[in-house]
């Protein structure tokens, strides 16, 4: 299985990076700020230097806090990752959700606003 692909790794998105690693899960963090996932990296994670580096993901937990965020992760994602699901846990707008899915879903891509 491949890793866990994880974007935006403040409180809530490193809380939960940390107890996925704590499962035994395989993880590739990515931050602005690496500095954010820097100490999840000896529990196993590894760190990504780039969005796109995400693609080989099956699973990518998109939590950042706009729509705009969002949907610009999505777009640099999209660059390398042609199956899978992301899942988005920002708090945005069901139409804009659905937009993200019509995104992703022209590279066969799933979206799950979670």
């Amino acid at each position: 299985m491949n890793p866990i692909g994880m974007i935006g790794l403040g409180h809530m998105g490193h809380s939960i990076a940390t107890n996925i690693l704590k499962k035994g899960y395989a993880m590739t963090l990515y931050d602005i700020r690496p500095e954010a996932f820097a100490d999840l990296l000896p529990l196993g994670a590894k760190g990504a230097a780039s969005i796109p580096d995400l693609g080989t993901c099956d699973i990518v937990l998109l939590m950042v806090n706009t729509y705009a965020q969002c949907e610009s992760c999505l777009r640099e994602l999209l660059q390398t990752m042609n199956s899978g699901i992301v899942v988005v846990s920002s708090t945005i707008q069901m139409k804009e959700a659905e937009k993200l899915e019509q995104l992703a879903g022209e590279r066969g891509v799933r979206v799950l606003d979670a």
